[in-house]
């Protein structure tokens, strides 16, 4: 959203301020504080960016809980462009964005999807918060992280990441764990058993689908991993996050 259509809606806030008797928290102090990495923010005034008029200032649908869903996809989406063009990668960016927009989708009231978009907003500006921690990260790394997030299905030695970024994979090596604090094997693991979480958690994806999908030789080398690094098998971890699946 640009600079002119954000000025609408703030004005529009200011509007409703006199009709909600409270200090309503405009769009673009929730976003310059979700750019800073303020999460405290969020939590401080969750009641106040709860009732942010700007989830019902556009009229898309006749249905009002309709309509604030679509309000809600729109106001994160400016979450995402402000994110990914301060730092996040697109693909933790839209991760996230995904996964509310799953959890707020199951909403049948509107008090529902404010306290969803709350979270949603802390939940951003703290992945912001460790962006800026990890801002000081050479080039080098900072791109074998991004290409590993984004092709967990493929064959990450180090030597195919040393001859991505130029380097001798021996320098990478101490590198990456001079930087990270663990190896790239260890990053590596720990990438692909958080995304596993998330297909169990989100998806009903079968173990064989989940394991092809993350790069694995089979589906007992999947489930090995997960339960020598979570300490159960992706099928209870699916029982208590995922019941219905």
């Amino acid at each position: 959203m640009d600079q002119n259509n954000r000025d609408k809606e703030d004005f529009f806030i200011d509007i409703q301020r006199g009709y909600f008797g409270k200090n309503i928290i405009s769009k673009s102090m929730q976003l310059a504080a979700i750019q800073d990495g303020d999460a405290a923010f969020f939590e401080k005034n969750k009641l106040q960016v709860a009732q942010s008029p700007f989830l019902e200032s556009r009229k898309m649908s006749e249905d009002a809980v309709k309509n604030m869903k679509y309000c809600f996809v729109l106001a994160l989406a400016d979450i995402v462009q402000i994110c990914t063009e301060n730092g996040m990668l697109t693909s933790e960016a839209e991760t996230l964005q995904d996964f509310y927009i799953r959890r707020m989708d199951k909403c049948r009231k509107k008090e529902e999807i404010r306290k969803i978009y709350t979270e949603a907003c802390r939940k951003f500006a703290e992945q912001m918060q460790k962006t800026e921690k990890i801002s000081v990260i050479s080039w080098h790394i900072r791109k074998c992280m991004g290409y590993i997030q984004e092709n967990l299905n493929c064959s990450l030695s180090v030597k195919r990441l040393a001859r991505l970024v130029g380097l001798n994979p021996s320098y990478l090596s101490r590198l990456f764990k001079q930087e990270i604090g663990i190896s790239i094997k260890q990053y590596v693991i720990a990438e692909r058993m958080c995304q596993a979480k998330k297909l169990l958690k989100d998806s009903e994806l079968s173990y064989r689908d989940i394991s092809i999908a993350l790069g694995f030789s089979s589906q007992s080398a999947f489930i090995a991993m997960f339960k020598k690094t979570t300490g159960i098998t992706p099928r209870h971890y699916r029982m208590k996050y995922h019941p219905e699946a």
